[in-house]
């Protein structure tokens, strides 16, 4: 199982259902260089505001 695909499938299916543009990037990283289940989603917020 990989951790950034699940996150990504369950924030591109929230974006979709909030119908967020279909081009919008959310921007899911890890927290920190040395964590293995750490991510945020830096661009939710700019996203939002559209």
């Amino acid at each position: 199982m990989n951790l950034y695909l699940e996150i990504s499938k369950i924030i591109k299916k929230a974006l979709i259902e909030s119908s967020a543009p279909l081009d919008c990037n959310p921007g899911i990283k890890k927290s920190s260089p040395n964590q293995t289940s750490d991510y945020q989603v830096n661009g939710i917020i700019s996203i939002a505001k559209k």
